[in-house]
């Protein structure tokens, strides 16, 4: 007989001996327009675009081949399929724009926009 405290189970246990669970997609991919997925093709292949849109598109390619989130990511190089869902998602409601560099965390802006272009001006001149 087997104990089952030392034997893995699907998937094998992780590092803190939890076994991972697989979690459906909740928001599948929409169908592509012919543009859409034509765009997507390209950048996948582009040598030229920042290496994040590249994985973003070859992962959103993969999920509409039919991959799981986690094999798509996989496929895009990265190591996580929760990081897949939430671009199907943004795609989802976005589409292409979903592609760009989104903002992430830090400190909010100190200046106003006015007052942002005064200071970036490069004047070192103290402001009276």
């Amino acid at each position: 007989m087997v104990d089952s405290v030392s034997a893995p189970r699907i998937g094998g246990p992780t590092r803190k001996g939890r076994v991972p669970i697989a979690h459906p997609q909740k928001a599948p991919l929409r169908a592509l327009t012919p543009e859409e997925r034509s765009l997507l093709q390209h950048m996948a292949r582009s040598q030229s675009e920042p290496a994040g849109r590249v994985a973003r598109a070859q992962a959103l390619l993969a999920v509409t081949a039919g991959a799981s989130f986690t094999q798509a990511a996989r496929a895009a190089g990265r190591r996580s399929g929760d990081g897949v869902a939430l671009l199907v998602a943004r795609f989802n409601r976005k589409g292409l724009a979903a592609l760009d560099r989104q903002p992430g965390g830090g400190p909010p802006c100190r200046y106003a926009a006015p007052e942002a272009a005064k200071k970036g001006a490069g004047s070192s001149e103290p402001t009276k």
